[in-house]
């Protein structure tokens, strides 16, 4: 647990093996909405985080879901994840090339928006079946993993063909886009692909 929250908090994993000699990569990702961190914790979740050597941080939102989606604007979340952000470098040896951050669903929507306006320090970021996007501003030169589910009844597949990715595109974003036969969730291969993927040198 961060211990930062009472009723909401979140979490920091550190991988089985970590060296506080050698950086590591940190992922930090976002649940949807309703839910909380623990969506990221599971024993098939802490294999590959341990098998890719990841730092993994999982913030609760301070509302139901993300503030983006509760205030059309980014406030108490990102000052709680800011906090949360140097508690970890306070306890972790972090690569600081390769920071990555993603999240499912509103979580999606909230870490591109973060993401994109931060991508000096998110090189990377996943976004799984995001519904919105809104960036006051970018900076840097961000790479995407994009999931969506073409039978997805919550957010339909063409808000990622017609409007997100492109958005992306138009705004420098290299994207990796994966369509999946499926609705409103996350296959395991992908999510797994995901992670592998986030915890990777960006030169390679």
């Amino acid at each position: 647990p961060l211990g930062m929250g009472d009723a909401r908090d979140g979490m920091l994993y550190v991988p089985e093996g970590y060296d506080p000699a050698v950086p590591a990569p940190l992922l930090v990702l976002l649940h949807p909405g309703g839910d909380d961190s623990t969506f990221w914790d599971s024993a098939e979740l802490r294999f590959n985080y341990d098998l890719n050597e990841l730092v993994v941080l999982a913030p609760d939102s301070r509302f139901n879901t993300w503030d983006l989606v509760v205030q059309g604007a980014y406030h108490e979340d990102v000052d709680f994840l800011h906090t949360a952000i140097q508690q970890v470098f306070d306890t972790c040896n972090i690569d600081t090339t390769r920071i990555g951050i993603g999240g499912f669903s509103d979580g999606a929507s909230e870490s591109l928006g973060i993401g994109l306006m931060n991508a000096h320090i998110f090189t990377r970021m996943a976004a799984f079946t995001p519904g919105l996007l809104s960036v006051p501003f970018r900076r840097g030169e961000p790479q995407v993993f994009y999931t969506a589910g073409v039978t997805d009844e919550i957010i339909p597949i063409q808000q990622a063909q017609d409007f997100i990715v492109p958005l992306l595109l138009r705004n420098g974003c290299e994207v990796e886009y994966h369509e999946f036969d499926g609705g409103h969730e996350i296959p395991a291969n992908l999510l797994n692909q995901a992670i592998q993927w986030a915890a990777a040198s960006r030169l390679e």
